[in-house]
């Protein structure tokens, strides 16, 4: 059943993924974000020093994971023109089971970013799979080189999921031979018509503001921070009403320890279409923040909020 649970939660994120296909930071900040104050001289001199600052990656054949079983190798850490590409050797010890090796909630500098890792290997072979990072998506959050990567990793026979998984757990590397200490996460950017939902010790939640995508219709933009140090966070809203009329986006996101996000929440067109929104006034909705892994805690928010974007 646990494995169950699991694809269904995979082919979900599937969708989302698909869904946000056409959004990246680029375009929400376009239209949210107040860039800090600085002179032309200091902005020509960062840019500068961004275009000619080469990354060294130092990351070869690092082991992830090694049992009986299976084996997870980070070979190497290279920077292309356009992209980030880890490559990673996958080995499946087994005489005679297929294993499946999936990577999720993968942070860069302390920055979720959304990939899709996933492999089958035959049983007594290996392969090569290659987990990248756009450099656009990475310059959009301020990031200038991958000093950390953090990923949760499952690694499970593929023909048995009610089988114990082989591997269940949460990894870092250090593609560029940084130590923890030394690694800064960048700050979040501030919206102009951003309002604070939720701060508290254990996580916050910003609306950033809102666009309107072309393809995916009226957007609301979110930061989502873990301040946590031991608990996945899932933050879901519920009861969503726009300008008094019940319309529901379906939308939750998780984060994990320690980690922040910037997330997107789509309202279907034909759903504004059906009750006569064509600007909307007021998002009425009831955030709820708990322990994605003990459903019998106590919620951490639950709250119902009211937001006002500019028109």
């Amino acid at each position: 059943m646990k494995k169950l649970v699991s694809i269904l939660l995979v082919l979900v994120m599937v969708v989302s993924m698909t869904a946000c296909g056409g959004q990246s930071v680029s375009d929400v900040k376009s239209d949210n974000q107040t860039p800090p104050q600085s002179t032309s001289s200091e902005q020509a001199e960062s840019s500068s020093n961004k275009n000619s600052k080469a990354t060294n990656y130092t990351v070869e054949n690092e082991v992830v994971v090694d049992n009986e079983y299976c084996s997870v190798t980070l070979a190497s850490c290279k920077e292309e023109s356009s992209s980030v590409d880890l490559k990673f050797v996958l080995e499946n010890k087994t005489s005679d089971k297929n294993i499946m090796f999936s990577m999720d909630n993968t942070a860069v500098n302390g920055w979720i970013l959304s990939s899709l890792f996933a492999e089958t290997v035959a049983s007594g072979k290996k392969s090569n799979e290659t987990l990248s990072f756009s450099k656009s998506d990475l310059s959009d959050l301020d990031i200038e080189a991958v000093d950390k990567l953090e990923f949760s990793m499952r690694i499970y026979d593929d023909d048995d999921w009610m089988a114990d998984e082989f591997v269940e757990d949460t990894f870092v590397v250090y593609p560029t031979g940084k130590a923890e200490a030394d690694i800064v996460s960048p700050d979040r950017w501030y919206g102009n018509d951003e309002m604070s939902v939720a701060d508290n010790d254990s996580c916050s939640f910003v609306v950033l503001g809102t666009y309107k995508d072309d393809i995916w219709g009226y957007t609301v933009a979110v930061y989502l921070e873990n301040k946590t140090a031991n608990k996945t966070l899932m933050f879901s809203w519920d009861d969503v009403s726009v300008n008094g009329y019940m319309v529901d986006p379906f939308w939750a996101s998780s984060v994990t320890p320690g980690n922040k996000k910037i997330a997107t929440i789509n309202f279907s067109t034909s759903d504004f279409e059906e009750n006569d929104i064509e600007s909307v006034d007021e998002i009425e909705f009831n955030l709820r923040v708990h322990d994605d892994n003990d459903w019998s805690a106590s919620d951490i928010v639950n709250d119902t909020f009211t937001y006002n974007p500019a028109q």
